[in-house]
């Protein structure tokens, strides 16, 4: 009966909590082999690194894909506030309208971009001390931007000695106006991906705050976010009841 009641459990759990692609990890590139890797929780995305503890360099690889022949990848930090993308520093990969080759440029993510208020224009990144940055695609120069291609965003930061903990954030796109990246697609996923690791520990600390972006983001509908609540509070109510149900089991054995 308890074993029963633990895989119902189980399969409730995984059929309500919110479905987030991880993809694999490595530490080694075609070109550069790093120390530590983890998977992000959004995205089939994953970082890999080493840091430098006696100049405080971060030397990085942000491993990406699109999910559109005209879209765009972008990875960057946010110097003071985790958990958001507003106020984040980004490079943001994606075919150059010209030549159609992968290029990678900065940008700031300011108030003004949350409110779309314009064009994201790209600029110099004057919070973050990026010394090099470079991106390229996984095949090589035979390689071709298209839906799924995987993109590889490399950049070396110099930290403050003092805080090893990077709040960073990584997103996707369908389309670039010009050399504007247009918003990213809108699901609680792709709003949900950022995270906070430490660059020593390698612990990774992930959020999933929807209620919070679908406030902050313009002309999203929703009824969406309200039914999952309900589904949401509906599965805890059930759980709830299927772990007193377990215990009690499990005092009578």
């Amino acid at each position: 009966m308890a074993t029963t009641l633990t895989l119902t459990l189980f399969l409730l759990l995984s059929a309500y909590l919110p479905a987030s692609v991880s993809g694999k990890c490595t530490t080694t590139t075609s070109t550069k082999t790093f120390e530590k890797c983890i998977s992000l929780p959004t995205q089939q995305a994953s970082i890999a690194w080493t840091y430098h503890p006696h100049n405080a360099t971060l030397d990085l690889c942000f491993f990406g894909t699109f999910i559109s022949p005209s879209g765009w990848v972008g990875w960057g930090i946010n110097p003071d506030t985790p958990s958001q993308m507003t106020g984040s520093r980004v490079l943001i990969a994606f075919p150059d309208p010209n030549s159609g080759q992968l290029i990678l440029l900065p940008y700031v993510l300011d108030s003004s971009v949350k409110l779309q208020k314009g064009p994201l224009l790209s600029r110099p990144l004057d919070l973050l001390r990026l010394s090099s940055s470079s991106a390229s695609l996984y095949g090589g120069n035979m390689a071709t931007i298209r839906n799924g291609a995987s993109v590889q965003i490399y950049a070396s930061v110099k930290l403050s000695s003092n805080n090893t903990k990077i709040h960073h954030v990584w997103n996707r796109g369908l389309y670039v106006q010009g050399y504007s990246p247009t918003i990213h697609p809108t699901t609680s996923t792709d709003l949900s991906s950022f995270s906070t690791f430490d660059v020593t520990s390698g612990i990774h600390t992930s959020f999933f705050n929807t209620r919070r972006f679908l406030t902050e983001t313009r002309n999203l509908p929703r009824p969406i976010p309200q039914q999952c609540n309900i589904s949401f509070r509906h599965a805890v109510s059930v759980i709830s009841v299927l772990v007193n149900l377990i215990q009690l089991q499990s005092h009578r054995n």
